[in-house]
């Protein structure tokens, strides 16, 4: 007999965070800026305008039947509005300009005080785009927003080989940078909870083994992104995090932010094999991943459902709390149907008796 949803993806997101039984796994495919191309979009104008982002969205929700919004357009909305040049390509991924660096010395630090909410145009904007999409959708879809934290946005103002020799030579500027971005970040995720973000999805992507030492990770990020987190958590909102580098400490994100989710492309550093993390971390936290992006830009749809049934397995097996989800955001080149795949292997596979 064929399988019959008898839950909107707001319940079943609801019943995954109480506890409750499901009638299928959750899919989180983090669908962004390929949404564009259901609707002919260029890159450029699914960054930076707002109804084309929803109208994008709310078209790709439709078409592939995933569970959660995710509709952060690019990683420049922070230091954009922080003055950070940013280059727009037509049909590729906003990113910072390499030959305009908003920091250029130490005491260009300061700079990031000039900060204004009414210059702010692209933080404003992403809250607008998430309540329309809460006006339009919000009785059934989970909204997710987004922020890069302070050292993310601080990377996209000064070259990172002059980051790094300021995090060992230069730190108090470093920290009085930090601390004020916090403070116009924690009003940022305060407004996107406002405007209809059931939950807030923090980047510490520092906090991984291949980056940098959890003693030196405990000192650069994790208190500005704990303020920023309880700032989600005083709004309403519940607190995910996001982290797509290898040998990331779940442990450390677990203790400082106890988040509901993490998202991960690879296996956390105490942990070798997926049995070892199931173990470790099943009780503590909703695991969301971790499908490789390379496998949904250039697999095919078996291939995909295949992969997601032995996650399915492995992660989601006896009603277990978990997403089936990627690893990182959907490439933005990638084919939908994978996406498709992902939405009917959870229906197939992980459908719960």
């Amino acid at each position: 007999m064929p399988f019959e949803e008898w839950m909107t993806p707001i319940e079943r997101i609801l019943a995954i965070l109480s506890g409750q039984k499901t009638d299928r796994v959750p899919v989180m495919p983090e669908i962004g800026a390929v949404s564009r191309h259901l609707l002919g979009v260029t890159y450029r104008e699914y960054s930076q305008d707002v109804n084309a982002l929803v109208k994008c969205q709310l078209e790709a929700q439709e078409f592939i039947g995933h569970d959660l919004l995710l509709p952060h357009p690019d990683l420049c909305i922070e230091s954009a509005d922080f003055g950070g040049a940013t280059i727009f390509p037509l049909n590729d991924t906003p990113h910072a300009n390499p030959d305009k660096w908003l920091i250029k010395d130490l005491k260009n630090y300061k700079i990031v005080k000039k900060f204004s909410w009414d210059k702010a145009k692209r933080m404003k904007n992403f809250c607008t785009a998430i309540r329309k999409l809460f006006e339009a959708r919000g009785d059934t879809l989970p909204i997710v927003g987004w922020t890069v934290g302070p050292m993310g946005t601080l990377i996209r103002l000064r070259r990172t080989d002059e980051l790094v020799r300021d995090w060992v030579y230069h730190k108090e500027e470093l920290h009085e940078a930090l601390d004020f971005i916090t403070d116009v970040l924690c009003e940022y995720v305060h407004m996107q909870v406002e405007a209809g973000a059931m939950s807030v999805s923090i980047v510490p992507v520092l906090a991984e083994k291949e980056i940098m030492s959890r003693k030196m990770w405990e000192e650069l990020d994790a208190p500005y992104q704990k303020r920023i987190t309880n700032a989600i958590e005083k709004a309403g909102g519940f607190v995910i995090c996001h982290t797509c580098g290898r040998g990331p400490y779940f442990d450390e994100l677990i203790k400082w932010f106890h988040p509901i989710a993490i998202q991960s492309a690879f296996l956390p550093d105490d942990c070798k094999s997926e049995v070892e993390l199931v173990k470790k971390y099943g009780k503590e936290t909703i695991f969301m991943g971790y499908l490789d992006t390379t496998l949904l830009g250039y697999g095919t749809p078996r291939q995909v459902m295949a992969e997601c049934k032995r996650e399915i397995e492995v992660f989601g097996g006896a009603g277990r709390k978990y997403v089936l989800g990627s690893g990182c955001e959907y490439p933005s080149w990638a084919p939908l149907y994978n996406a498709i795949a992902m939405v009917k292997a959870a229906r197939t596979y992980g459908a719960y008796e």
